[in-house]
This record gives structure tokens, C-alpha cells and sequence, in this order.
């Protein structure tokens, strides 16, 4: 008896990926996905000031890694704090 109800609780246990999976797939075939124009024009120069500022600040780390190549002095009002 105890085996029995062991097999069951397993059945359902594997089961029930399978279901919630099927049951997503459904949901995103059905709707549209999409994103709006002016979100992504924020997120990809946010990303690209973000990244301009991360290599402002790690330029001494980059030049120790041999990342940066040039050694042209950059006036100091034009670097960031």
C-alpha cells in the first residue's frame, strides 16, 4: 500500500514540470512580446554611459592589463572625478 501511493506522489511530481512548462509555452505563443521603441533606446545609452564611466575609472587597471594601448595625455578637465 505504501509503495503504491509513493509511485503516484512521483508521478505527479514529474508530471508537473511538464505541466507548468506546457501551460507557459502556451501563454507565450499566444501574446506578443515586444518592447517599446523609446525603452530600448534608453536602456542601450544608459548601457553606453555606463560603460564609458567604468572605463574612465579603471583606466589604470586597463593600461596594468595592457587593455589600453595609447599613453596620450588627456587634459585633466576632461577626466571624470
Amino acid at each position: 500500500m505504501q509503495r503504491q501511493s509513493f509511485g503516484k506522489l512521483y508521478a505527479r511530481l514529474i508530471s508537473f514540470p511538464r505541466a507548468a512548462l506546457e501551460r507557459v509555452t502556451k501563454h507565450l505563443a499566444t501574446t506578443e512580446a515586444s518592447a517599446s521603441p523609446t525603452l530600448v533606446f534608453t536602456a542601450i545609452t544608459l548601457l553606453l554611459i555606463l560603460s564609458i564611466i567604468q572605463i574612465d575609472m579603471l583606466r589604470d587597471e586597463l593600461r596594468a592589463l595592457g587593455l589600453v594601448f595609447r599613453d596620450e595625455v588627456t587634459e585633466p578637465n576632461l577626466l571624470g572625478p
